[in-house]
């Protein structure tokens, strides 16, 4: 297996001065893009690929995610602030569009209806989620259902190109990374004002009335090390090269900062 380097081939597309400088990015869906590249990469029918794929289907993640960062209060704000949100708009395009230029030009025009079908489902899901949130509705494991979902679509999209075996533990694989990955950002947000509103400690904190923030802080600690158990359990199965990847991204999500050292100021 090739070394990983999908964030080093992406950086070409990515780094662009006027973005970073007016209003930055999501981050890069590292583990699953580097969980999706090992599964490609240890299989002999789809190795010649495995970079291409991984690469646009981390584009695509990152277009989808940028358009979430868009601000629609759209009443209030500074030239700052709309130049910001235009780039947004511009940068989940783009990003979500060379996807498509990429596998075009490589003549995958499968690879293109099956990514094009996942992003259709995670838009579909988020506007469901939206939903619930507007309505107040939604509470702590619906959130968390609805995030897994949504990360673990793109990946679920090469489900067919995988051999019999690793396919059949593909959906509790996928799953199982992009739930350890959900908990590792919202250990994030719970740490960002700017960030809370409307995270997984946000509705926990709704439902919770005697919690603190200390208090989401342990318990979305300790499931995050219960995520990554079960992704050591199942690196036990598999063949050597993506056995040391899957440890490998279980480790990364380990080493998040903020898992480590709360400091809260408030209570709630």
């Amino acid at each position: 297996m090739k070394p990983y380097r999908i964030p080093e081939m992406a950086t070409k597309y990515i780094a662009y001065d006027m973005i970073h400088r007016y209003t930055g990015l999501p981050a890069f869906a590292e583990a699953r893009t580097r969980l999706l590249y090992a599964a490609l990469a240890s299989q002999p029918a789809t190795s010649k690929h495995s970079e291409l794929y991984a690469l646009v289907a981390g584009l695509l993640q990152l277009g989808l995610d940028t358009h979430d960062w868009i601000d629609t209060d759209r009443s209030i704000g500074s030239e700052a602030d709309m130049r910001a949100r235009q780039l947004k708009v511009l940068g989940g395009d783009y990003f979500s569009g060379r996807f498509y230029h990429l596998l075009a030009q490589a003549g995958e025009l499968a690879a293109i209806q099956k990514l094009s079908a996942a992003a259709y489902e995670i838009n579909r899901l988020k506007m469901d989620q939206y939903m619930e949130m507007q309505q107040e509705q939604l509470d702590g494991e619906r959130y968390v259902d609805f995030g897994v979902a949504q990360r673990a679509e793109l990946l679920l999209a090469f489900t067919s190109l995988l051999d019999e075996e690793l396919a059949a533990n593909w959906h509790l694989l996928a799953e199982t990374v992009s739930r350890a990955e959900l908990l590792a950002a919202e250990l994030d947000r719970l740490h960002d004002p700017a960030g809370f509103h409307w995270s997984l400690g946000y509705w926990l904190l709704q439902q919770e009335a005697q919690a603190s923030r200390a208090d989401i802080h342990d318990r979305l600690t300790e499931e995050l090390k219960q995520s990554v158990s079960q992704l050591y359990d199942y690196a036990e199965t598999l063949g050597a090269s993506m056995a040391a990847e899957v440890r490998g991204i279980g480790d990364a999500l380990l080493s998040a900062p903020h898992i480590f050292a709360p400091a809260f100021n408030e209570t709630r």
